[in-house]
């Protein structure tokens, strides 16, 4: 049961969410007494050098991108054995979800999503040349107020980095550019755009 899990700092509340990688839980920051999401990386992955390096990644790419359109980091650790990543709570749910429930979205409301998702890709390229590599609804947040924050970077690289690879391909292959799928290196934003 997720409530047995003990972050320091951290009161686990309910389940929000789950990933190829991990379960993101809604909790209770005690020293600030406020709500954030936390991301605990499966069990069966804590232990494979590979994802828990992955799993930091994410949260070193996240910490980098200080944009109103990307979900903040606040910290991340492992404790006990348990990786963990915690991070702002978005409290409007991904737009995958917001698709289900009420349909295609109005004109403006796709324009709007779409400048905040280049706002803060734009954002992620100039300040820290990061790619995203995994864009799709499910990894766009939605505030109440309808901004639109993404989320998710697990799959993130910095341009040129030794993960990026010739021939080897990561990403929803629904949602990749041709070029990702194909494993070209030398990425850039575009591949997100």
């Amino acid at each position: 049961m997720y409530l047995e899990i003990q972050i320091p700092g951290y009161q686990l509340l309910d389940k929000i969410g789950e990933g190829a990688r991990g379960t993101v839980y809604r909790a209770r920051q005690l020293s600030l007494d406020r709500l954030v999401a936390v991301k605990i990386l499966w069990p069966k992955l804590a232990t494979d050098a590979e994802y828990t390096a992955n799993f930091l990644q994410e949260a070193r790419a996240a910490a980098k991108l200080s944009h109103p359109n990307i979900v903040q980091a606040i910290e991340a650790g492992v404790h006990e054995g348990v990786w963990f990543f915690v991070m702002e709570l978005v409290e409007g749910g991904n737009l995958h979800e917001y698709l289900l429930r009420s349909g295609p979205t109005t004109e403006r409301e796709a324009l709007e999503v779409g400048l905040h998702m280049a706002q803060a890709l734009d954002f992620a390229w100039r300040r820290a040349g990061i790619i995203h590599r995994d864009i799709k609804p499910a990894n766009i947040l939605l505030t109440p107020e309808g901004q639109a924050k993404l989320g998710d970077l697990g799959l993130a690289m910095r341009h040129g980095s030794q993960k990026e690879a010739a021939g080897y391909a990561e990403g929803t292959p629904q949602y990749c550019a041709p070029e990702q799928c194909r494993g070209e290196p030398n990425l850039d934003t575009r591949t997100d755009l």
